[in-house]
């Protein structure tokens, strides 16, 4: 099992680069129960799609945030803690 506890985890488990290290405290996939410094993942399930909830994950203060949908890298721009992946499900599943 790989435990993920900063940004810098991150880049070794998943390829993911970020440039500052940045702890992170929790890892949800539900914006419900998001704390600031939490991860989130955006999974698209059979009935929902997280990637629906990224603004609310950043709202509610999460410090990075995983998403396979391509409208948040042209809006939120390189310089937010928000990461494109192909498949967010995928990526995070090993």
């Amino acid at each position: 099992m790989k435990f993920i506890n900063n940004s810098d985890d991150l880049t070794r488990y998943l390829g993911i680069p970020v440039k500052k290290n940045i702890d992170i405290k929790s890892i949800s996939t539900d914006t419900r129960s998001i704390k600031k410094g939490a991860l989130f993942i955006a999974i698209k399930g059979d009935f929902f799609n997280g990637n629906d909830y990224v603004e609310n994950a950043i709202s509610k203060k999460a410090c990075l945030v995983i998403t396979d949908d391509k409208k948040f890298k042209e809006i939120l721009g390189a310089s937010s803690s928000c990461f494109n992946c192909n498949n967010s499900t995928e990526q995070c599943s090993d």
